[in-house]
C-alpha cells in the first residue's frame, strides 16, 4: 500500500509539474513586476526581476525533471539549457547570497545535462558537463562551501569517477572517488546515508576493511533509531554481503544476505522480484564456494517467486538468470540434459524480453535488447500521450513513462545484478 501511496503522489506531482512548465506566463509576469516597480530604485527593481527570473528557471527546471522522467531525454537537455542560458544573464542568480539563500540551480542544470547524456549513452558529453557543474558549484561557494554545497559535488564527481571507469580510464576514476571521499568523511552529523556513502567510495578504492566499518556505523544508527527493519537497513546488510565475499568470509556474507531476505519478506511478501533477486545473490555465493546443491535450493527458490501466476504475463530477467545458473550447476554434475532443459528455459525468457546475443547462445555475457522488441514489450501509458518509450536506467526495462515504471508491481532485478550474474557467466 505504501508504494502504491507513493506512486499516486508522484502522479500528481509531475502532473503539476507538467501543467505548471505549460502555463507558465513568463513575460507577463516580468511586465507586472516592472509595473508595479515604476518609480523604484534600480536595485529594487533588478532584484524582484531575478525573482522573475528564477521563477522561470524554476518552471524549466521542473519541465526538464517531468521529461527526464518520461524519458524524454533531448527534451530535457534543451529545457535544462535555456534554464542554464536564463541564469548566465542574470548576475543576481549566480550571487553566493543569492545561491545560499536558494540554491545554485546553474550547477544544477549542468548536472542534469550531465545525467541525460549518461542516459543517453554519450559519456564524453556527460563528464563535460558534470565537470562544468562541480566548477560552478566551486566558481560560487569558494571557501564557504557547507554540508549540502558538498553533498552535490560529491554526487557530481562520484558520476564522474563512473564514467571515468565505463571508459576504462580507471586510475582518474580512483583519483574522483578519493577526492568524493575526503568531502564526505569527517563532521558531526554524519547519518546512516552518509556512512553508507563512504563505504560504497571505499569499495571503489579496493579498503575492503574501510567499506565494512563505515556499512556497520550505518547499521548501529538504524539500530539506535529503530529502523534496523526498514528497507535502507536491507540495503546496508546487502553491502555488508558484499564486501564480506569480496573478504572471502563465507559464513558472515552469508549471514548478511539473509538478514536483507529477512527484511525484505517482511516489507514486500514472498513473491517479490527484490525477495527473488537475492535468493540469486545467494545462490551465486553458494555456488562460488562450490556448495552445488545449496547453490541449486537458492536459484530454484528465486524461480518459485518469479514464476508465481501474477509474473505468468511479465517474462523476468531474474528468471533467466536463475535458469542460466542452474543450467550452468547441472552441467558441472553431468546432468546434461537437464541442463540443456534449463539453457533453452533461459534462452525463451531472454527472447521474450527481446534481447538477442551476439556470441550465439542465446544468454551470453553479450546479450543486448533490441529497440524494436522493447518498444512492442512494454506496457501502454496512461498518463502521457506522448507515446514515448523510456529504458528504466536501474532494470533496463521499458515503459512509457516513470509513473508506469513506478506502478509496476514486478519490476525486473537492478541493473548491477544483471552485469554481475552475466559477468559470473
Amino acid at each position: 500500500m505504501a508504494r502504491d501511496g507513493r506512486s499516486s503522489f508522484a502522479s500528481r506531482v509531475f502532473e503539476l509539474g507538467r501543467q505548471v512548465s505549460e502555463k507558465v506566463d513568463i513575460e507577463k509576469a516580468r511586465a507586472e513586476a516592472v509595473d508595479d516597480l515604476l518609480g523604484y530604485s534600480p536595485e529594487t527593481i533588478e532584484c524582484a526581476l531575478a525573482k522573475v527570473a528564477m521563477e522561470e528557471v524554476n518552471a524549466r527546471i521542473l519541465s526538464a525533471s517531468v521529461q527526464m522522467q518520461s524519458g524524454e531525454l533531448e527534451g530535457a537537455i534543451t529545457e535544462f539549457l535555456a534554464a542554464f542560458d536564463i541564469y548566465e544573464s542574470q548576475p543576481v542568480l549566480q550571487s553566493r547570497e543569492f545561491c545560499t539563500k536558494h540554491s545554485n540551480v546553474g550547477a544544477a542544470c549542468l548536472g542534469g545535462i550531465g545525467l541525460a547524456w549518461r542516459i543517453i549513452g554519450s559519456l564524453e558529453f556527460a563528464l563535460k558537463f558534470f565537470r562544468a557543474a562541480v566548477s560552478e558549484q566551486e566558481r560560487v561557494f569558494g571557501d564557504a562551501l557547507e554540508r549540502e554545497h558538498l553533498e552535490a559535488i560529491v554526487l557530481y564527481k562520484k558520476n564522474i569517477g563512473e564514467i571515468l571507469e565505463e571508459l576504462g580510464e580507471t586510475d582518474n576514476a580512483q583519483l574522483e572517488y578519493q577526492e568524493c571521499l575526503s568531502s564526505t568523511v569527517g563532521g558531526d552529523k554524519r547519518d546512516a546515508s552518509d556512512l553508507v556513502d563512504t563505504g560504497g567510495l571505499r569499495v571503489k578504492l579496493g579498503d575492503l576493511d574501510g567499506a565494512l566499518k563505515a556499512f556497520m556505523e550505518a547499521l548501529a544508527i538504524c539500530e539506535s533509531e529503530n529502523r534496523d527493519q526498514d528497507l535502507q537497513a536491507a540495503q546496508i546488510h546487502l553491502e555488508v554481503a558484499r564486501v564480506l565475499e569480496q573478504k572471502g568470509d563465507f559464513a558472515g556474507s552469508l549471514q548478511s544476505f539473509e538478514k536483507a531476505l529477512t527484511i525484505k519478506r517482511i516489507l514486500y511478501g514472498e513473491e517479490h522480484s527484490e525477495v527473488a533477486t537475492i535468493y540469486i545473490d545467494i545462490g551465486s555465493l553458494q555456488e562460488s564456494h562450490d556448495r552445488h546443491d545449496d547453490a541449486l535450493a537458492s536459484f530454484g527458490k528465486s524461480l518459485d517467486v518469479m514464476e508465481a501466476p501474477k509474473y505468468a504475463d511479465y517474462p523476468q530477467l531474474a528468471c533467466a538468470v536463475a535458469h542460466k545458473r542452474i543450467g550452468f550447476l547441472l552441467e558441472k554434475q553431468g546432468d546434461l540434459e537437464a541442463a540443456a532443459k534449463s539453457f533453452a528455459i533461459a534462452s525463451s525468457i531472454n527472447q521474450k524480453l527481446g534481447r538477442i546475443s551476439i556470441d550465439g547462445d542465446g544468454v551470453g555475457s553479450s546479450d543486448v535488447p533490441t529497440a524494436c522488441a522493447l518498444e512492442q514489450s512494454r506496457p501502454p501509458c496512461t498518463h502521457y500521450e506522448r507515446n514515448c518509450t523510456m529504458i528504466a536506467p536501474c532494470c533496463g526495462a521499458a515503459f512509457g513513462c516513470r509513473i508506469c515504471h513506478d506502478e509496476c508491481p514486478n519490476l525486473p532485478p537492478k541493473m548491477e545484478l544483471q552485469s554481475a550474474c552475466y559477468k559470473e557467466s
